[in-house]
C-alpha cells in the first residue's frame, strides 16, 4: 500500500495528537480507522494491534470483518515501513516504558 494513493493519514483534531487512517482504494474506500495499542514481539517475529472504525460508508466495515482486518494490517505495515525508512519510528519497552532502538524490519526484510 502507498500513502497518498491507497491511504492517507489524518490528524483527528487539534486536541487529539493521535492519527487516523483513511482508506482510499479497494473494498473499504472512505473507511476511517484509528489504531490503538500496537505491540511488536521481536522474539516471535510478530505484531499485534487493535483499531476502531471511526466512519465508513460500508455497514460491514467492522473490527470483526476479516477483510478489513487484513486491509488495516497492510496499511499499518506500510506506515511502519515509511517510519522506519524515514527514521521517525519510536519504540518503547513495554516493561520499562523507556525508548529503545531496534533493528526492526517489516515482512522479514
Amino acid at each position: 500500500m502507498k500513502e497518498g494513493t491507497d491511504y492517507e493519514l489524518m490528524l483527528n483534531d487539534e486536541q487529539d495528537e493521535n492519527w487516523s487512517c483513511r482508506i482510499l482504494t479497494g473494498e473499504f474506500s472512505e473507511t476511517v480507522i484509528k489504531y490503538h495499542t500496537i505491540a511488536v514481539n521481536e522474539k516471535d517475529d510478530n505484531m499485534s494491534f487493535n483499531f476502531h472504525v471511526l466512519e465508513s460508508p460500508d455497514p460491514y466495515a467492522t473490527i470483526d470483518n476479516d477483510d478489513l482486518q487484513e486491509v488495516a494490517t497492510e496499511c499499518l505495515m506500510a506506515i511502519f515501513d515509511t517510519c522506519i525508512d524515514e527514521g521517525s519510528a519510536k519504540f518503547t519497552d513495554r516493561e520499562t516504558g523507556k525508548d529503545v532502538t531496534s533493528e526492526f524490519t517489516m515482512n522479514g526484510e
